[in-house]
């Protein structure tokens, strides 16, 4: 494997968005990391309210 010079480095061009971007793309991160964390207590909550868990109808 060959090795890739500074040169090459130092002459690659890299897209930076600007930090109004920077700031619209963390806050959509971070909207969607909040969904994630949510994600395991929406399944517990649906599976134990498809099972009828919690709800004392289920026993009617």
């Amino acid at each position: 494997m060959r090795n890739i010079s500074q040169d090459v480095i130092a002459s690659t061009p890299i897209m930076l968005f600007s930090p109004h971007e920077q700031r619209q793309i963390a806050a959509r991160l971070k909207a969607q990391l909040t969904e994630i964390e949510r994600l395991p207590q929406r399944l517990l909550a649906q599976a134990f309210k498809t099972q009828g868990v919690g709800d004392e109808s289920a026993f009617d």
